[in-house]
């Protein structure tokens, strides 16, 4: 067991170093010694253990994949224990093992020596995670380690966290993309940060209620009354939602509020003005909300059979493909509410399934004139045209296009012009006006947090597109590379 827990004690602990000591510190002694009272340390515990009452889902999903852990490591054991007296490499020995595997699995267990010290780091990580998620499992994945780790690793520990599934789809996402057999540190925790912006950059105040809840959860089980201020300052600075860190500073120095509750937290968020020097964009259609839930909140934590179960939790995939179970299994993300509401598409285009030119134009002819609309407006060409209008025409549109070149330099550099028809296909599926008239809103827009929320709006909602596709991450990039530079 000893080895089991130093993978998730090798990282310096981010929770104090994100959050006031003394506030973290007595926010875990307290939920522990909750805890503790009600399991205590006088018998070791399995699996079905951690589904009773007062267990959180998210600390119980953690323990859960501690055991599986401990499973994996008492079977490589096993395996390197074999010597070459033993033919290990033989099918019958291999479904001796499979079989062995399969019986010991619920039956293994956290010895009540080791039980305190396991649930009180347990309860450290997991808080730690709901309140600044891609920190706190960065370190956790990597620990002290400023190397690449394999991707097989990536995934076992990412799955430690039930909150937030958005992030472990991410990774799968970024593994997926890159055909990547291992990733670096950096490259990990900058494509966590950029999804949680980027995911919750147009959030409403029942967005935000819905994805806190975890943490407004486990708050229950200590003596505040909601989330302590400043836990909430830390949750929404790494999300880079820098108005509502505004509000909630204010509110702590103006009026001494040191905690909210749920309503208080709504009422602040749903407060928020639009930025100044932009107008507020049409409002779209409000995702969901998650079924029989009047008040806006996430199901009850306790509705966690995976997280109970004795076979490993495979959270991300029943995350986005079971419908029906969507309320038991916490916050939905925000892709799959708007895949729910029609509003965003998870799947990657194909070649074959690329947008079409309406018109029948020249293969040669500019982009935005294969894309315009047919001929149902007014200054739609007449089928008779003279070729010498058609040929005015075209070098009105050649000279458009040159046009556009400053505007896209402006806002992504280079990459703009070289990557124009993949952008207008993929992300604006061949509205080339569109296009235009987001790097306008994009030019203008006075930090990365604005031109975050306008991307969310005007492409991935409008245009329903798949965020982890390689359009979706080359045109994110480029822009934030250009804000970046700016500042």
């Amino acid at each position: 067991m000893i080895r089991a827990v130093r993978m998730y004690d090798a990282a310096s602990n981010p929770f104090h170093d994100a959050i006031g000591r003394n506030m973290a510190s007595s926010i875990v002694d307290e939920l522990f010694d909750r805890l503790i009272h009600a399991f205590p340390a006088d018998h070791s515990y399995g699996h079905s253990d951690f589904a009773a009452e007062p267990m959180p889902a998210p600390v119980a999903q953690f323990l859960d994949q501690l055991l599986q852990r401990r499973l994996d490591l008492e079977m490589r054991n096993m395996r390197d224990a074999t010597s070459a007296w033993v033919d290990a490499g033989h099918p019958e020995v291999h479904d001796a093992a499979r079989a062995f595997r399969t019986a010991i699995q619920p039956h293994v267990r956290i010895p009540r020596s080791e039980w305190g010290s396991v649930l009180r780091r347990a309860v450290q990580r997991v808080t730690a995670y709901l309140i600044h998620p891609t920190q706190t499992m960065t370190n956790f994945v990597f620990g002290d380690q400023d190397g690449d780790r394999s991707a097989d690793s990536i995934r076992e520990r990412v799955r430690f966290f039930s909150a937030y599934p958005y992030l472990r789809e991410a990774v799968d996402a970024l593994i997926e993309r890159e055909s990547a057999s291992s990733l670096p540190r950096s490259r990990f925790q900058a494509a966590l940060r950029r999804v949680d912006e980027q995911m919750t950059a147009d959030y409403d105040a029942d967005d935000w209620m819905r994805l806190i809840d975890p943490l407004f959860r486990l708050m229950e089980l200590t003596s505040q009354r909601g989330v302590p201020v400043s836990f909430l300052q830390t949750f929404f600075q790494s999300k880079n939602a820098s108005d509502i860190v505004q509000r909630l500073q204010a509110a702590s120095l103006e009026r001494g509020t040191t905690v909210l509750d749920r309503p208080g937290l709504r009422r602040l968020i749903a407060a928020r003005a639009v930025p100044s020097g932009d107008a507020a964009p049409d409002s779209p259609p409000t995702p969901p909300s998650p079924a029989n839930s009047a008040d806006q909140q996430a199901p009850s934590h306790r509705n966690t059979s995976a997280s109970a179960s004795s076979e490993p939790a495979d959270a991300s995939s029943d995350a986005s493909s079971d419908a029906s179970s969507k309320a038991a299994e916490g916050p939905t993300p925000l892709w799959k509410q708007f895949q729910d509401a029609g509003g965003l598409s998870t799947d990657h285009q194909t070649p074959s399934q690329a947008p079409k030119p309406v018109n029948e134009v020249a293969d040669g002819a500019p982009l935005w004139q294969r894309f315009r609309p047919a001929s149902t407006s007014s200054d739609a060409q007449p089928s008779n045209a003279q070729p010498s209008n058609v040929q005015r025409s075209n070098a009105q549109q050649t000279e458009a296009e040159r046009d556009l070149a400053p505007l896209e330099r402006a806002v992504m550099g280079e990459r703009g012009p070289a990557n124009r028809d993949l952008f207008v296909r993929e992300l604006f599926n061949g509205a080339a006006e569109d296009y235009r008239q987001t790097l306008q809103r994009l030019r203008e827009a006075p930090n990365w947090t604005r031109a975050s929320q306008i991307i969310a709006q005007d492409v991935f909602r409008t245009h329903r597109v798949n965020i982890y596709s390689e359009p979706a991450v080359l045109f994110t990039n480029a822009v934030e590379d250009r804000f970046r530079q700016r500042s």
